[in-house]
């Protein structure tokens, strides 16, 4: 990630997805980060924060929803963690829902969407990808 200007932030199997193609998009040229996030307590919240920093936005992807705030936990803690108010895109990607499975084509328009709204788009907070 030091080399990206955009990163995608996932967590359990969907990681080795969303790796293929991340590794597809650097070589068609686009700075592109992937973060695993491998332990969610204690949330590694310095680590993200550093690995984070300069980035010009960032998604994460969700298997789950946090009903309270109609979006996926590892998007509610890493706000929280960064405190980014008006600050870089950050959006939320639910998919997989009841074990549902993450695509190659998901990824991909995770990955298009974050790069996007690095360019000033206009974008969506959360997406539920598989309903759409």
């Amino acid at each position: 990630c030091e080399d990206a200007d955009i990163v995608l932030v996932a967590m359990g199997s969907c990681v080795g997805t969303a790796k293929v193609v991340v590794d597809q998009k650097r070589t068609q040229g686009l700075k592109i980060g992937l973060i695993k996030v491998r332990m969610f307590r204690p949330f590694p919240r310095e680590r993200l924060v550093d690995a984070i920093s300069g980035k010009r936005a960032i998604g994460v992807i969700d298997r789950n929803v946090c009903f309270g705030w109609n979006c996926g936990h590892l998007l509610v803690e890493l706000k929280a963690a960064l405190n980014l108010e008006g600050g870089i895109p950050l959006m939320n990607f639910i998919d997989g829902l009841h074990g549902g499975d993450i695509t190659l084509q998901h990824i991909e328009r995770v990955i298009d969407t974050i790069h996007l709204a690095a360019q000033g788009k206009t974008y969506q907070e959360v997406t539920f990808l598989a309903l759409e």
